[in-house]
């Protein structure tokens, strides 16, 4: 790459032949990037001729990749991917997403996940101001003023807009320590029907499923908690097993602070949901929330 001129002929040629590519097509591209069919052409045999490679098979009735066209689409698909962000970045910008927007979540899901992915939505959209509100019940949306709230498997009042937003896993998990010398299913089993487990809310956490058998949780009597945050700091203290979100402990579980246990364990999978006083669709701000929200948990 000697200059900018090259970059930037590098970006459209590369844009342009991925959805040559996607679309099996240069007439197809064309009409879904509003240019003209010689323009495509053009712009892919100007790409093949820089790199001296042939990147697409041609025929009469399709297009596909050679074994260099796949490699480099792949590289296409993440610019393509970096273009959408940068355009959607620019969109919020212009689209005047701006003003005080208040949001109520639980506790636990406030500090663990919603903060860091909220704080990516205020970086693409700077005129917003975020009002967060962290509640563990439930509240009047209307009466306390909140555009968007996230609940935890409630069906919400009849007049309020609910849209799914993610399931939420349970595992066991604990501190490596504590597994000295248990290697097998079994193990695990009998130290869990030993010892018993840590639950932030023992009535929903009552049993699991494995290997089609259901296996009944006993509590530790040593603590009793009531949020996954106090929880979490039992489990990372080496308090005992633990039934935590899995949302809450990724990290960890990464670094090796803590592992999971019985994997296959299958527990009552916890539903979250929005609510809001607003239909998406009238509503810019509420439905830009929405969208960012479920796209970053779904990656």
């Amino acid at each position: 790459m000697k200059d900018n001129k090259g970059l930037i002929d590098l970006t459209q040629e590369g844009i342009i032949f991925y959805h040559v590519a996607l679309l099996h097509g240069f007439r197809a591209a064309a009409t879904h990037l509003g240019l003209s069919k010689s323009m495509v052409s053009s712009k892919v045999a100007s790409l093949e001729g820089r790199l001296g490679r042939k990147l697409l098979f041609r025929s009469t009735r399709d297009v596909t990749l050679t074994p260099e066209g796949e490699i480099y689409f792949e590289s296409c698909r993440v610019l393509f991917a970096a273009s959408q962000k940068l355009q959607l970045s620019e969109t919020g910008i212009q689209s005047g997403l701006a003003g005080n927007f208040t949001i109520s979540a639980p506790t636990d899901f406030m500090s663990l996940m919603l903060i860091p992915l909220l704080h990516k939505f205020q970086l693409m959209h700077p005129k917003i101001r975020f009002n967060l509100v962290s509640a563990d019940q439930v509240m009047n949306l209307e009466k306390n003023k909140i555009d968007l709230a996230i609940r935890a498997g409630a069906d919400g009042d009849n007049h309020l807009f609910r849209t799914p937003f993610m399931k939420v896993n349970l595992g066991l998990y604990c501190k490596p320590s504590l597994l000295v010398g248990k290697k097998s299913e079994k193990d695990y089993l009998d130290l869990i029907k030993k010892e018993g487990v840590l639950a932030f809310r023992p009535g929903r956490e009552s049993s699991f499923q494995l290997n089609g058998k259901t296996e009944n949780v006993q509590l530790q009597s040593r603590f009793q908690v009531h949020d996954v945050l106090s929880l979490k700091s039992l489990v990372m203290a080496g308090s005992g097993i633990g039934i935590l979100p899995e949302f809450s402990i990724t990290n960890e579980v990464q670094s090796g602070e803590l592992v999971q246990i019985l994997p296959k364990a299958q527990f009552k999978v916890i539903p979250f949901v929005f609510l809001s006083g607003s239909k998406r669709k009238e509503d810019e701000r509420l439905n830009s929330v929405i969208e960012f929200l479920i796209q970053e948990v779904t990656k």
